[in-house]
């Protein structure tokens, strides 16, 4: 997207140069956190959705770049100088554009999200328009080695596997909800009709999310017929999430309030056995601990509207796991699904133990506790570079 595209969609305008700061945010996201957990008023913000009118001004004239979102971020980064640049954004092409033009300022990206080729990082549309672009950072802090492996493929950087920085920041609890079973949403509505088109496939949301009902319809029987108590922790906070879910009559459960952004670690921690799907709170759930069902069936209802590889939508992409495991499926047959939540509410702890050892640590999310090895990097390269 240029910047005068963006312009159209600018929450908020600035008149006055940008603050220098020992650290920059290309964007917003999770700033609060930072600030609260690891490092208070040292950097200043380069809001994406945001415009510094004094920094747009001096980029018309002075282009270190043929592409002016680039050198707006330029011109950005020269008139705050940081030692260190950070985003929260991973899938956001154009950072990785920016260490080119400033080789002893230090660039870190941290994984936000479980990521994927739809709409997502990996897409080819995107990898093909930035394929000799020379994407770089100093390093990419990502979820597991194999995502890591990923970047790395297309971005010159180091990798740093930390888990995740937000679920790494709140302690993990004892359940307390027994006799019951909690699925994971991420259902959400949209203004716009589509999830995915990259012009050659579309994908309505209205496919993209069927998946959604379809196991919590599986989930009510199976709750019904088990005497559990069936809840779901939703994703997002109105009402269509509980009309959506409710449109099958005969569907039984609790839709718990989505008080703010972080309750869902909350949520999860309360309940002794979880289903998801591919999702990032479903994964991260795993690093905590949990006992989660994973159904990962998207692809079995979205493959006839696209030619495009589905194979993203697998347990633990990209790694390379067996289509079905003790804990996933990949299929939305009924006895699938039965035969994994049976085992993940039957088994014991050794059984449990050995399912999950089976799975590579390559592809295991890190559950690295209040975000030490982060702070280990922030830090050490303030002093270098002070």
């Amino acid at each position: 997207m240029n910047l005068f595209k963006k312009i159209l969609n600018i929450k908020k305008f600035y008149f006055f140069p940008p603050k220098k700061n020992k650290i920059l945010f290309i964007g917003s996201h999770n700033v609060d956190l930072f600030e609260k957990n690891i490092l208070k008023n040292y950097h200043t913000i380069c809001e994406i959705d945001n415009l510094n009118l004094y920094i747009l001004l001096i980029s018309l004239f002075k282009k270190y770049s043929d592409s002016l979102i680039i050198n707006y971020y330029i011109h950005f980064i020269k008139k705050t100088n940081p030692n260190i640049v950070i985003t929260f954004i991973d899938n956001y092409h154009n950072f990785y554009l920016l260490k080119n033009f400033f080789k002893k300022k230090f660039f870190i990206s941290i994984q936000n999200g479980w990521r994927g080729r739809m709409g997502d990082f990996f897409q080819d549309t995107y990898l093909n328009k930035y394929k000799k672009k020379n994407l770089s950072a100093d390093y990419i802090l990502t979820f597991t080695d194999a995502i890591g492996d990923k970047f790395k493929k297309h971005i010159n950087c180091n990798n740093l596997t930390i888990g995740s920085f937000r679920n790494n920041i709140f302690k993990i609890n004892k359940f307390t909800k027994k006799n019951s079973i909690a699925f994971i949403s991420s259902y959400k509505k949209r203004d716009k009709d589509y999830f995915y088109n990259n012009g050659n496939s579309k994908i309505f949301f209205k496919d993209y999310f069927i998946s959604e009902k379809i196991i919590v319809n599986f989930l009510s029987k199976y709750c019904i017929e088990n005497s559990l108590e069936l809840f779901i922790i939703p994703s997002q906070n109105n009402k269509d999430e509980h009309n959506y879910y409710s449109s099958v009559k005969d569907n039984k459960f609790n839709l718990l309030p989505k008080k703010n952004r972080y309750c869902g670690y909350e949520y999860v921690d309360d309940f002794e056995y979880l289903v998801g799907g591919d999702t990032t709170l479903s994964y991260e759930s795993l690093s905590r601990n949990k006992r989660v069902a994973f159904f990962n069936i998207r692809k079995d209802f979205i493959s006839k509207f696209t030619n495009d590889n589905l194979e993203c939508t697998h347990f633990l992409w990209p790694g390379k796991l067996e289509q079905d495991g003790p804990f996933w499926t990949h299929s939305s047959d009924e006895n699938s699904m039965k035969r994994v939540l049976d085992f993940v509410v039957n088994c014991n702890d050794y059984e449990w133990k050995s399912a999950m050892d089976s799975i590579s640590k390559k592809n295991y999310i890190l559950h690295d506790n209040q975000n030490t090895i982060l702070k280990e990097l922030i830090y050490k390269n303030l002093k270098h570079n002070a």
